[in-house]
């Protein structure tokens, strides 16, 4: 017997064939690629292996991955060849769901101590009923007796009753309002946690999937087997820090990726990997169909008039369906999330042709909680013109602008800027997309070290016939720096749109259009004055015009 088994055995090997041999485990997260409305999740199973026919399982994935998407791929040592990939889709008790259970312990816990919050809250009541009646009981006689003279009671006496019952009434309203405010914030944890309860019971997350990878070890070694699958529920976008330095003519420049991920699994220690790709765009050109036009043919049977109007309407409402945009809210920028440039190690950037790709340096964490989380992309130092502009008609403020060149190899994309002046947080900005060698605004805020003011100094009025209103206004602007500044002043003087009302401007005088710096007219009443300012210098423009109207004429927009 022992003979036969051994031959056997012995043919099995020369034939090359093995028992199947079924690995069954959870595998972690190795490697996330996240796109504005998606993500690509790797799972990495790594061993050594001899040679052999296997099935590795893959257990507890997410149900919602998309199963068109699942890739399979090895690297190591061993000759491996991968034979299949199977999808199965496993229904989970809610009995055995740990989390299900976790969830249904902590409700009970709550409901629980809601009961003793309502124990309490009655027994308070009947303490306060209680002691309304001994203060009624105390103020009269008793049944029979009423036409009794009541016993004289002292001021001091009067005075205790009621500091007792005062004291008493006020401690039983507070441990109510008390029991209250923590019923109200336990109702709230309560609703939350029956909300969770109630999508895992709709069947949420009473699935899970299993990816079973069948292959054929040839020759042993070592094995890295990776799976690779696509699902909704993650998206980033770009933000951006800057950080101003005037004198040096230079910002600091910060381009982050603000992850939000909710795929009901955390990430712990993962490579993370930001692109622009959008795979929810065909890469196919459409091709174009014929368009025709005809004449409308109105076809009806009698009685059916009436619903044409109707039916027309209808196809209006489709029709304007079709046509309307459709925003993403995960693409919409995040407020509030600032950070500093402290200890940044940035990513490294490739172009993959149609696309860029950010990979994030290290490892990183990203819960499943729908929050923003944010990480470093790049760390850059641009090169940035600095200048001042003011309108002192509305506010008498220098507001310093940015000129900034992209000076990298890639491209910033559209994003919500947090600017820095210095170390003091100025407000946020925004830019559209900025390709390489390509210049973008920022507004940096206001700056004191140019002051501007701008007074009334005269208001002349001429009656007659005709009205004859003389203004005047003198602009100041003095430079409070040590350096050289460049700041463009807009004034304006109204613009009449009515032939009765005369506008002539007195002052000032224009400079030739060709020259850099000076006073030059801009369309509707518009005056822009640009001029270099010195340290400590002082410049002053005067501003006057007449407005010549019929009398009894009412003018509106002074």
């Amino acid at each position: 017997m022992k003979k036969i088994i051994l031959i056997s055995a012995l043919m099995l090997i020369a034939s090359g064939t093995f028992a199947l041999q079924t690995i069954e485990q959870k595998t972690p997260i190795s490697q996330v690629v996240i796109y504005n409305d998606r993500v690509e999740i790797t799972r990495m199973h790594k061993t050594g292996y001899q040679p052999g026919e296997y099935q590795l399982k893959m257990t507890d994935l997410p149900s919602s991955l998309d199963e068109n998407s699942v890739r399979t791929s090895g690297s190591g040592t061993a000759e491996v060849k991968i034979n299949g990939v199977k999808i199965e889709t496993v229904y989970l008790d809610t009995t055995t769901n740990q989390k299900y259970k976790a969830l249904e312990d902590s409700v009970e816990q709550l409901k629980e101590q809601q009961k003793i919050y309502d124990d309490r809250y009655g027994l308070l009541q009947k303490e306060a009923d209680y002691l309304e009646k001994i203060k009624n009981a105390s103020t009269a006689l008793p049944s029979g007796r009423e036409s009794e003279k009541p016993r004289s009671t002292t001021v001091s006496e009067w005075t205790g009753l009621y500091n007792f019952y005062d004291a008493k009434f006020e401690a039983i309203n507070k441990e109510q309002r008390s029991i209250e405010k923590n019923k109200k914030a336990l109702q709230a944890r309560l609703n939350a946690l029956q909300s969770r309860l109630h999508k895992i019971s709709a069947g949420a997350n009473l699935t899970k999937k299993n990816v079973s990878v069948s292959f054929t070890v040839k020759k042993e070694g070592s094995l890295a087997l990776a799976l690779s699958y696509m699902m909704m529920g993650a998206s980033w976008h770009p933000q951006y820090d800057i950080r101003v330095s005037p004198e040096n003519k230079e910002v600091e420049f910060t381009y982050y990726g603000v992850i939000y991920q909710n795929t009901g699994e955390d990430w712990k220690n993962v490579k993370i990997t930001l692109s622009t790709a959008q795979p929810s765009i065909s890469g196919s050109m459409p091709a174009l169909k014929p368009w025709y036009v005809d004449v409308y043919q109105q076809y009806y049977q009698k009685g059916q008039a009436p619903q044409r109007a109707k039916q027309i309407l209808s196809v209006g409402k489709e029709m304007q369906q079709v046509q309307s945009p459709i925003f993403d809210e995960a693409t919409s920028p995040s407020r509030g999330v600032i950070g500093n440039t402290a200890g940044i190690v940035t990513s490294d950037v490739e172009f993959t042709g149609t696309s860029y790709v950010y990979l994030t340096p290290g490892e990183n964490n990203i819960p499943s909680d729908g929050e923003p989380h944010k990480i470093p992309i790049a760390f850059e130092t641009l090169k940035a013109d600095f200048e001042y502009s003011s309108a002192p008609r509305l506010k008498q403020y220098a507001y310093l602008q940015g000129k900034v060149k992209n000076t990298t190899e890639y491209p910033f994309i559209a994003g919500d800027i947090n600017v820095f002046f210095g170390n003091n947080f100025v407000g946020t900005s925004a830019i559209n997309t900025v390709i390489p060698s390509e210049k973008f605004d920022v507004s940096l805020g206001i700056d004191e070290g140019i002051k501007i003011t701008r007074q009334k100094v005269r208001d002349l009025v001429e009656n007659g016939k005709r009205i004859k209103r003389t203004y005047g206004y003198k602009v100041t602007v003095k430079n409070l720096k040590k350096t050289k500044e460049i700041l463009t002043v807009n004034e304006q003087y109204p613009v009449s749109r009515n032939d009765k009302i005369k506008v002539k401007l007195v002052s000032p005088k224009f400079d030739d259009e060709k020259l850099e710096y000076g006073i030059k007219e801009k369309a509707n009443g518009i005056i822009e004055w640009k001029m270099e300012l010195g340290p400590q210098e002082k410049k002053e423009m005067e501003l006057e015009y007449i407005l010549e109207y019929p009398g009894g004429v009412s003018v509106t927009g002074l």
